[in-house]
């Protein structure tokens, strides 16, 4: 099953996105404002974004936050943490991603991010034992 999901990814990222622009255009028709800049400006982050994620491989998510960001807004998130020496980021049981504190640098870095928290802590409880993670918050400098 976790794999049919994962095949299906992409397509569940296109009508995402495709959702966020139909409403960001319904906002501003609501307001009685026609305006093309909504989409000249969703085509700008587009493609900030495919750069991102296309040249310099750059998870889509992040991608997408980093070119939705303005200089000095910030971005918070947390995510598995994988212990360093081995693979930068692996799939787990679960199905959620776990990554090692210096990929998630590499990436922000390659996302034109500053770190401004990088910190461990625990997640959550799964099955009575704590999820290792890393909170962090970034910023477009």
């Amino acid at each position: 099953m976790i794999d049919f999901l994962f095949a299906q990814q992409p397509l569940a990222e296109l009508i995402l996105v495709n959702a966020i622009l139909a409403y960001s255009q319904y906002i501003a028709l609501r307001a009685g404002v026609f305006s093309l800049a909504t989409a000249g400006l969703a085509s700008l982050g587009a493609y900030t974004a495919a750069v991102l994620t296309v040249r310099w491989g750059v998870p889509m998510p992040l991608g997408l936050a980093a070119a939705a960001l303005r200089p000095g807004g910030r971005l918070a998130f947390t995510v598995e943490r994988l212990e360093e020496g081995g693979a930068p980021c692996r799939v787990s049981p679960h199905g959620r991603y776990a990554h090692t504190e210096g990929h998630v640098r590499e990436c922000l870095a390659a996302a034109g991010l500053t770190v401004r928290r990088l910190a461990p802590d625990t997640l959550r409880h799964e099955s009575g034992a704590p999820v290792a993670g890393l909170v962090v918050v970034a910023a477009r400098p």
